[in-house]
């Protein structure tokens, strides 16, 4: 895999960065409870 690749995120990783997001951001927090999905797109 070269640097420019990203690696892919674990399920883990994508549910410890949704948690940390919506604890620091109340924006995110209502999209995320209003459209789970565009609200992870926006990781």
């Amino acid at each position: 895999m070269s640097e420019n690749e990203k690696k892919p995120m674990t399920r883990r990783e994508i549910k410890e960065q949704v948690i940390k997001k919506a604890l620091s951001d109340k924006d995110f927090k209502d999209i995320l409870v209003n459209n789970p999905k565009e609200a992870v797109g926006r990781l």
